[in-house]
């Protein structure tokens, strides 16, 4: 059985690492739970989960910790797909044929595009913009 030391003790570890790294701030446990949560919700973790790590037997107090991030948000909506018009405006802009757009959108459509990595690529802009380069150098 691993023991479980006091708040108290926690502090004093905390205050210990802050005068060591150098930082000015006070440090405590509750900052620490605070810090830790924020890290694993903007970092993809699942609420749910994080809820049973902090200990808490009811989701609504980890809700108190979620302060959610711009980024994160905007990383959510770059998954979001882009529509038809969406990608024929940004192709035509581009100055390229409807038909690289038809192909590229046809493509995007069946389930999204996948790196060599295996990762599911989401930002669509940039994806179309490496779809253009490609397409260019095969054109003669």
């Amino acid at each position: 059985m691993i023991p479980v030391n006091s708040n108290y003790r926690y502090n004093v570890y905390l205050k210990e690492l802050a005068d060591i790294c150098g930082i000015k701030r006070e440090l405590n446990t509750h900052l620490a739970r605070h810090t830790f949560a924020d890290m694993m919700l903007n970092n993809g973790i699942p609420l749910e989960d994080v809820s049973k790590m902090l200990g808490h037997k009811n989701i609504r107090t980890t809700q108190r910790y979620a302060r959610v991030r711009k980024q994160r948000i905007s990383d959510h909506m770059q998954g979001v797909p882009p529509t038809w018009e969406q990608v024929s405006i940004y192709f035509a802009q581009q100055n390229r044929p409807a038909s690289y757009a038809k192909e590229f959108y046809s493509r995007y459509e069946d389930g999204g595009w996948i790196s060599p990595t295996g990762i599911k690529i989401a930002n669509w802009k940039r994806l179309a913009w490496n779809w253009i380069w490609y397409k260019s150098r095969l054109q003669p």
